[in-house]
């Protein structure tokens, strides 16, 4: 297979996956003739009832354990999950009724003027989803078709720096081909329909064509009854007679088709799953062609095929190959340069793991084959998926083959070199992603390649050394669910299939902020910073910083879930949420741990979970399959089966009324009728409320909660409205493709519905008259004059200017314009100024209406920064020597803040204390004592900014008090004295001493360890004017005195008293 456009090939492009099964095709209603069948139809019922292919892929695939990347357990799981609901009551996929539905829609739909709604697209436009086809105009290299799985097809006018689409009205968005007319450049034929287990493989509607460069499209004769299975693999075009053309096909009624007036008839000529179809690229060997037919699981009509006069007969070339039944999906393609080189990547079975079998390569125009090479495995698992191989139109010995990633051979196939690399990150230069589908040559230079992946478009100009993404307005996400952030309505999140979970924040900025499959994504009504996501199969993750980053929080939940795992919060507190595997689980601290509060209560998954918002007690579940519904009123303690009446089907989605828990809706998806069901007694009879919808899935339902009357569901075939409480329906898609809408999210106060749609990215309407309204400042916030900070409103999607004004005293204050006119965008950056107040309160209005207005709901602050003294604050009475805390609040401040004191307030003098980062200094308190104490705090780098105590505080002891001797006492030598001392807030012993020479002298220990308050002394031999006492504390000597004044110790005498004379 291959997707070269050049002077010497077919200006045609094959599809570049050819899908390994296909089970369900629509067809418009035009008709086809076919010669009489030379071969049975194969498993024509066995390809119509999903229950038996699922329980064949699941003796390959565990659906509960992912193998690893590139092993096709994703593409399986996505396939189950999207086609396994669409079943109807007996398991059977019935394939014409999308066509049904698209027609009845068509006949009653309104004229788009008597429509309210006016859908517009939010993207990404800068990422995109499963490319599978692609071509350049040969004539013009500008020009540039991508075929996307389920979005339509697109068109680049400038080389493919940006993207638009063609074919949004189309039955069926699922376009596996497109072929260019070789002799009028604007001639496109698209084949519509996959054929293989991508998800979007049941819609299929046949062969369309435009001859204005893809702006209008007509049907063509191909088109399929009830009987007949079929996707469009791929289409050539005869270059010497355009009016030939060949469609490969698969599944029932399958096989090569041609046709020899422009697609208006075809005629089958070849049986089989045919996946690739090769014109000879000499125009005048146009009478030769190729084709692969690679049932994947194996068949015996496995094989490549030839055919000299003109498709009417087949040859088996089997020379050199391997044998039928061992060979899965078979793809290939011819060398320009030398057309009797011909390439073939041939898959394994997928019994036998679907990966690569082996590269061969024939030099005699397909008569005998060499297998050139069996490693490395670049089909990884899922060959049955994904797989492309594509000859340089230079150069017979240069070739491209791809499934996961994409790898060169420069020798014939021979050795390979991986060319890109899907888990290196997004930045470098050798990144693509993951699972290829196509690949193209720029006309005219063999080293300029487009490739087609799960994540769009990838372009490099050296052969493959450097990648760079080329998505920009490629809308063709397939979402699984979306959410709507309450607090910040330009904000949203969304889970796609194989892109992760992925960020809007206003028009046109997305961000990818998860990997893998995305799922539900919630975000906490009260605090944006908290977001939820899922991965596949119910593993979930939460984020504290707005989706930056998130960690898992699977603590106590025992199973896996669905393939897309339901989330919802209790609508009365946002700490508590549900989750559901086959068993409902609960969590109280936002995911940090999970209880279990049901047992299995039916052998599927649940798919969905809703809690009454009148009754947070009442909680209603579905499961996959057999219409089950169960019910608790206990907080699920106990569980209840509630699903009398309801279809056995897939249960998308139940929604409760917002004040009545025994009123609920139910949605189910498949067909035969019924997809809207209602309760008003808990569950106990359902009654259909389906009347003006089609007979289509439905996958979601919304209800108003400023109005429940008003509904909205989602369904494959765009959004339906109801006015009367589901009593009936009417269409609601005007501006929007014919894509399937997964999901859907109405924002609680702009009144704006958001799709999340399954091909073609995220869209939003208004669903109600204008409005905007005030967000924040909505009362309690507190700005700093000075700071920026963020104004925002919700829009109503009204689009125009708004004004901003301030009340500073709301509600007798003035009203005082902060901007007269800004873009109605739902935020505007202020720098806080003017007066404080607690008082202020903003509105936003339309400049065009001002009577469409807002204002904030309470009051909120602005204020001036400051440094506020929290102690000492005066008062306190400080002991010196113990441990005080000063202590101090910043509001609008930050960095290093010193502290003073003044032992003398008001006019002693500041004494510098330390200087520090935090909120608060421990200080030893000093001497001396005061009783005018005051503190200052300030910020270091403005001193401006600062604080005193409002009042003095003390400064006091501990202190001793020498009572005695004190001073001019007279002591005598020998006798007793009892020195005396006073102790304040002072705990411990003492020390007395005695300086004989004060000042000079030195202290003279008479006690240590005194318990006391005073001492018995004999007075020793002295002889001194100078002496005093010093009593010192034995466990601080800065604690201490000394007698106030020198007093005497008297200087012995000796006298004789006898004889003394006489």
């Amino acid at each position: 297979m291959k997707t070269t456009m050049n002077c010497k090939h077919l200006y045609r492009l094959s599809a570049s996956l050819r899908r390994a099964l296909l089970f369900l095709t629509i067809a418009y209603s035009t008709t086809m003739h076919f010669n009489t069948l030379q071969a049975a139809d194969l498993d024509v019922e066995y390809r119509s009832t999903f229950a038996k292919w699922d329980s064949t892929f699941k003796t390959v695939y565990d659906p509960t354990k992912s193998p690893g990347k590139g092993q096709g357990w994703k593409p399986y799981n996505r396939w189950a999950w999207f086609y396994g609901q669409r079943a109807d009551d007996s398991g059977i996929n019935p394939i014409d009724a999308r066509m049904q539905a698209w027609q009845e829609k068509q006949l009653n739909r309104h004229p788009a003027s008597n429509l309210d709604e006016n859908w517009t697209v939010l993207g990404p436009e800068n990422m995109a989803g499963r490319i599978l086809t692609l071509a350049y105009d040969p004539t013009n290299t500008n020009i540039v078709y991508a075929g996307s799985a389920s979005g339509g097809l697109w068109k680049s006018t400038d080389g493919t720096l940006s993207w638009f689409p063609l074919t949004d009205d189309l039955p069926s968005l699922a376009v596996g081909c497109v072929a260019i007319d070789p002799n009028n450049h604007n001639t496109l034929y698209i084949g519509t329909g996959e054929g293989s287990f991508n998800v979007d493989a049941v819609y299929g509607a046949g062969i369309f064509k435009s001859t204005d460069g893809g702006t209008t499209w007509n049907t063509t004769g191909m088109s399929w009854t009830q009987s007949q299975q079929r996707a469009v693999n791929e289409i050539v075009i005869d270059p010497n007679n355009s009016q030939i053309l060949y469609a490969a096909t698969n599944s029932s009624g399958n096989g090569v088709y041609k046709s020899t007036d422009g697609g208006a008839n075809w005629t089958r000529y070849h049986f089989g799953d045919v996946k690739d179809i090769e014109m000879h690229p000499n125009p005048d060997s146009s009478n030769v062609l190729y084709c692969a037919v690679g049932q994947p699981w194996g068949s015996s009509q496995n094989g490549i095929y030839k055919s000299i006069d003109s498709g009417v007969t087949w040859t088996l070339l089997s020379n050199g190959m391997p044998s039928a039944t061992s060979m899965g999906r078979i793809e290939l393609d011819i060398s320009p340069s030398n057309p009797d080189i011909i390439y073939a990547g041939v898959s394994q079975t997928i019994s036998s793991g679907a990966g690569l079998y082996g590269i061969y390569r024939s030099t005699d125009g397909g008569a005998s084959w060499t297998q050139q090479a069996t490693s490395p495995n670049m089909y990884s698992g899922q060959g049955w998926y994904n797989l492309v191989i594509a000859v340089d139109p230079l150069n017979p010995n240069t070739v491209y083959s791809s499934g996961l990633d994409l790898y060169k051979s420069t020798d014939g196939g021979v050795n390979w070199t991986r060319k890109t690399y899907w888990s290196y990150p997004t930045t470098h230069s050798w990144y693509a992603h993951a699972d290829h589908h196509a690949l193209a040559f720029k006309p005219g230079n063999n080293n300029h390649i487009l490739i087609g992946t799960d994540g769009g478009c990838f372009y490099t100009e050296n052969a493959g050394d450097n990648w760079e993404d080329r998505n920009t307005g490629l809308v063709t996400f397939q979402f699984y669910g979306i959410c709507n952030d309450a607090l910040q309505p330009l904000v949203a999140f969304g889970g796609t299939q194989d892109n992760g979970t992925v960020k809007y924040s206003a028009s046109p900025y997305w961000a990818s902020v998860y990997g893998g499959d995305g799922g539900y994504c919630n975000v906490d009504p009260t605090n944006s910073l908290i977001v939820y996501c899922t991965t596949q199969r119910g593993y979930h993750r939460r984020s504290v910083n707005g989706g930056i980053s998130f960690t898992t929080i699977m603590n106590g939940i025992g199973e896996t879930g669905a393939w897309v795992t339901p989330r919802v919060f209790d609508p009365t507190n946002p700490n508590t949420l549900y989750t559901g595997t086959t068993k409902v689980y609960k969590t109280t601290n936002r995911g940090d741990l999970w209880t279990a509060i049901s047992e299995s209560l039916y052998s599927t998954y649940i798919s969905t979970i809703a809690v009454a918002p009148s009754n947070p007690n009442v909680i209603y579940i579905g499961y996959e399959g057999g219409g089950r519904v169960f019910r608790t009123t206990n907080g699920g303690t106990t569980w209840n089966a509630v699903y009398s009446g309801l279809p056995s089907r897939y249960v998308t989605r139940v929604a409760v009324d917002p004040s009545n828990a025994d009123i609920a809706w139910a949605t189910v998806s498949g067909y035969s009728g019924g997809h809207v069901w209602k309760t008003t007694n808990g569950g106990s009879s359902w009654t259909n409320q389906s009347t003006g919808l089609p007979d289509i899935p439905v996958n979601d339902i919304v209800i108003d909660l400023n109005n429940p009357s008003i509904m909205y569901v989602g369904t494959d075939l765009g959004v339906y409205q109801s006015t009367n409480g589901g009593a009936s329906w009417s269409d609601f898609s005007n501006g929007m493709p014919n894509v399937v809408v997964d999901d859907l999210d109405l924002h609680p106060t702009t009144g704006v519905l958001r799709a999340g749609t399954h091909g073609r990215g995220m869209w939003e309407t208004s669903t109600g008259t204008p409005t905007v309204s005030m967000i924040t400042p909505n009362g309690g916030e507190n700005w700093l004059v000075g700071s920026v900070n963020t104004i925002s409103w919700g829009t109503g999607s009204l689009g125009g200017n708004v004004k901003l004004e301030l009340n500073r005293d709301y509600p007798s204050g003035a009203w005082e314009t902060i901007i007269a006119s800004t873009p109605n965008d739902g935020s505007y950056s202020w720098t806080t100024a003017g007066s404080a107040t607690t008082h202020a309160r903003f509105r936003v209005s339309l400049v065009s209406d001002p009577q469409v207005s807002d204002e904030s709901n309470t009051d909120f602050i602005i204020a001036t920064p400051s440094i506020t003294l929290t102690g000492p604050v005066g008062g306190e009475s400080w002991t010196i020597g113990s441990i005080q805390q000063i202590a101090w609040s910043l509001y609008g401040l930050s960095g290093t803040v010193q502290v003073y004191i003044n032992r003398g307030y008001p006019s002693g003098s500041w004494e510098y204390l330390g200087q520090t980062t935090l909120s608060y200094m421990n200080w030893t308190v000093t001497s001396p004592s005061t009783s005018t104490a005051r503190v200052k705090v300030q910020l270091a780098a403005n001193p401006s900014y600062n604080d005193i105590s409002d009042n003095n505080f003390s400064i006091d002891g501990p202190w001793i008090q020498v009572d005695y001797p004190n001073g001019s006492e007279s002591l005598t030598p020998g006798t007793t004295c009892i020195v005396r001392w006073s102790k304040f807030n002072l705990s411990g012993n003492v020390d007395v001493k005695i300086n004989r020479a004060y000042p000079s002298g030195g202290w003279e220990t008479l006690a240590s360890g005194v318990s006391a308050d005073s001492l018995v002394w004999t007075v020793d031999a002295g002889g001194t004017s100078a002496a005093r006492i010093q009593v010192v504390s034995s466990s601080s000597s800065s604690v201490y005195d000394y007698s106030d004044a020198n007093f005497t110790i008297l200087t012995p005498t000796l006298r004789v008293d006898a004889p003394n004379g006489g």
